[in-house]
């Protein structure tokens, strides 16, 4: 939901017959007060917004209250169209999670792996347009797993095992809070980055990408040019070939330019690459965090990578992401973990800011049909073999 002002400067807007676009607010009814200045904020920005009490929206018929949550979206969408916009305020212990189910190489957890994903709230309907449990697969065990895909382990089944076609009607997003005080300081953030944007700030782009994950620079050179020309941009990514035959506009995404780029204040960060909870993989992570810096009220980052940013900073860790919000600043551990993820996550992807992120996948499910068998075993089939890294 931060980068919405940016989101709605850059898309083609609708005729004017249409009816503006709409926003969900769901909340625990302890903050949902504390949402009020986000409503009205968007209100004034041309959106037909609304709170809701996370209790009134479970009211809904469902198997769990994830299902119940996801049912009240899929009936408020088949009222009304223009709701694009959903934002979940709320961690893991105030709002509903749905973890979806990898196999994986680790005995220990019986070849299994769940990770939070709120796609699942974004992908309302299957392909006939009908409700999407997520869950098409329901024999034995599998009745109560959902967003199945398999691959690793499982070579002979379809990657798809839930036969989701994982295209999401809304944009979700979610602020990882539970206090009052949480709410507002989102609310804050979210605010001064809307008055920045307002401003004629946040016009500029990063694109970022490393290498040794899936070839990323086509989809990063298709993003630059989507992006309106009169933005900034700045491309950090790997080049082929002699240096001499190198595009000069082009950096490498080392440690020394990324903080470099991070640090002029880019509106957008567009992130491709292996991560964990330490940061980007071959480019910063927590010991660069008392290089960033806090000159601009915030950073929309939308990463394509595992274990984004996955633990919240404590309050000793500096101000790169208790000032300035940076959703892109890797944090350190703190006592309790937090959970919240980009709607389009398959991995753990926690951040202390309430910048919303599409895409992410370590792997994307195909079609149900797709059988595996041509492939090379699994490594699970040899004895000892470790979990696969991310």
């Amino acid at each position: 939901m931060l980068a919405l002002p940016l989101l709605l400067a850059v898309l083609p807007q609708e005729h004017a017959a249409a009816p503006p676009p709409a926003l969900l607010v769901i909340a625990p009814q302890p903050l949902l007060a504390a949402t009020q200045p986000l409503v009205d904020l968007r209100r004034r920005e041309g959106l037909r917004a609304e709170a809701v009490a996370l209790a009134d929206a479970l009211q809904t018929p469902g198997a769990d209250d994830a299902e119940k949550l996801k049912r009240f979206l899929f009936a408020r969408h088949e009222r009304d169209k223009a709701l694009r916009y959903v934002l979940l305020v709320g961690d893991a212990d105030v709002m509903p999670v749905r973890f979806m189910v990898l196999d994986r190489c680790t005995p220990a957890a019986f070849d299994y792996a769940f990770y939070p994903s709120d796609l699942y709230y974004a992908d309302l309907t299957k392909r006939d347009g009908s409700f999407e449990d997520w869950n098409a697969t329901r024999v034995g065990f599998h009745r109560g797993y959902y967003g199945e895909v398999r691959g690793e382990k499982n070579k002979r089944d379809p990657i798809n095992f839930d036969d989701i076609d994982y295209l999401p009607e809304l944009a979700v997003g979610r602020w990882p809070v539970d206090t009052v005080a949480e709410v507002e300081r989102a609310v804050q953030k979210t605010v001064a980055f809307s008055q920045w944007v307002a401003a004629g700030g946040g016009r500029s782009a990063l694109l970022l990408g490393v290498p040794g994950w899936i070839e990323a620079r086509p989809l990063l050179k298709a993003a630059a040019a989507a992006l309106p020309q009169d933005w900034q941009l700045q491309r950090l990514w790997w080049q082929d070939g002699p240096p001499e035959g190198r595009d000069a506009t082009i950096r490498d995404a080392s440690r020394a330019n990324v903080l470099d780029a991070w640090n002029r204040a880019p509106g957008l960060v567009l992130h491709a690459g292996h991560g964990s909870e330490h940061g980007f993989e071959g480019s910063i992570g927590l010991r660069d965090l008392a290089a960033l810096q806090n000159a601009q009220p915030a950073i929309a980052n939308v990463p394509s990578r595992c274990e984004y940013a996955s633990r919240d900073s404590p309050p000793d860790s500096g101000t790169a992401t208790t000032q300035r919000g940076s959703a892109a600043a890797p944090s350190a551990p703190t006592r309790r973990p937090r959970m919240s993820w980009p709607s389009g996550s398959t991995g753990s992807h926690r951040t202390s800011s309430p910048a919303p992120a599409i895409l992410s996948s370590c792997r994307t499910p195909s079609r149900r049909g797709t059988d595996m068998s041509h492939l090379p075993a699994s490594r699970c089939s040899s004895p000892g073999a470790m979990p696969s890294s991310q």
